[in-house]
This record gives C-alpha cells, sequence and structure tokens, in this order.
C-alpha cells in the first residue's frame, strides 16, 4: 500500500464520509489465535472438521484448505453435504473466538453502517458490537438464503444501526 498516491487516503475519507463505502469483508481478514500466532478461522475450522468427522489429511497438503476437507467428506460413501453443515455451525458454536484486531479497527469506523461479508462466521457483527455497543447484539444480521430471501429494512442512508450482510450465507 506504500505505492499509493498521498491523496489516496484523503479521497478515501470524504468517500466514507459521503457514505460512498461498503467495506467487503472475506476469509483473509478473519483470523484467530494459534499457538503459532494467528490462523485463518477456515483453516482452524478445517482441522476441527478433520479432527471431529475423523477425516484422514495426511495426504492432503500442508496448509489444507476448508473446501479441501469437505470434498473428502464427501468422496466418502453415503456423505452428504447436508450433514456437514450442522458439523461446522456447532463448531463455531463451541469455539466461540474473539474478533480480530483488523475487525475491530473496521468496526470503529463509524462512517460505515452497511458491512458486505463473504464469509459464514460471526466475527465481524461481534466486532462491531464490542467496539460500539459494550458487547451488547445491536448489529443487524441478514444472511443470504434461498430459502428466504431478506434485504436492507431501508435505503442504507436510512439505516439507524449497523448491518452485517453475509451474501453467501450463514
Amino acid at each position: 500500500m506504500n505505492d499509493l498516491p498521498e491523496y489516496f487516503w484523503d479521497d478515501l475519507l470524504d468517500y466514507i464520509e459521503a457514505d460512498k463505502v461498503i467495506p467487503i469483508i472475506g476469509p483473509e481478514l478473519v483470523t484467530v489465535p494459534a499457538a503459532d500466532g494467528e490462523i485463518p478461522l477456515y483453516r482452524h475450522v478445517a482441522e476441527r472438521l478433520a479432527e471431529r468427522l475423523r477425516v484422514p489429511v495426511a495426504d492432503l497438503p500442508s496448509g489444507y484448505s476448508l473446501n479441501q476437507v469437505v470434498c473428502r467428506i464427501l468422496g466418502q460413501p453415503r456423505a452428504r453435504k447436508e450433514d456437514i453443515y450442522p458439523r461446522i455451525r456447532q463448531l463455531l458454536k463451541d469455539m466461540a473466538f474473539p474478533p480480530p484486531q483488523c475487525l475491530l479497527d473496521l468496526a470503529r469506523i463509524h462512517g460505515f453502517k452497511l458491512f458486505v461479508s463473504v464469509t459464514f462466521d460471526s466475527l465481524l457483527a461481534d466486532a462491531i458490537n464490542a467496539t460500539r455497543f459494550g458487547g451488547n447484539a445491536k448489529t443487524e444480521v441478514i444472511a443470504y438464503s434461498p430459502n428466504d430471501i431478506q434485504d436492507l429494512r431501508s435505503e442504507k442512508k436510512s439505516l439507524d444501526r449497523p448491518v452485517v450482510y453475509h451474501l453467501l450465507g450463514k
């Protein structure tokens, strides 16, 4: 980011103030504490899911992904993707990690009312609630679902509280 022109940050701040910026959060920003620092949440979930479901991972590449573990599961006889979702949901519930610093920093920018997430976790909403509401769950969370389509209650400029929209569902 050092190669950005000097005026970039001024322009960005002006755009935020004018309510023309919507942050989009991907899995690379969602990290969790580990023995040797922080690791991506998806990597941690992949490891725990493989352990819980006794999925052999010895022949997977180092740093294997959640997608690779899920593909390995689905390659087993009688495996169904519908059986994987509850396992991941339970793992996330059992983990209860604090939001990473980068999400806390992003949540502190009060010019942002709408956040789009392409992850399935609640850490962004947790960060907003922690920084803006003293930990109280006041952030609205909307998740895409093909069977239950939801949208914003009002136009973005009229939002009275922060909203996290999970574009790919939860």
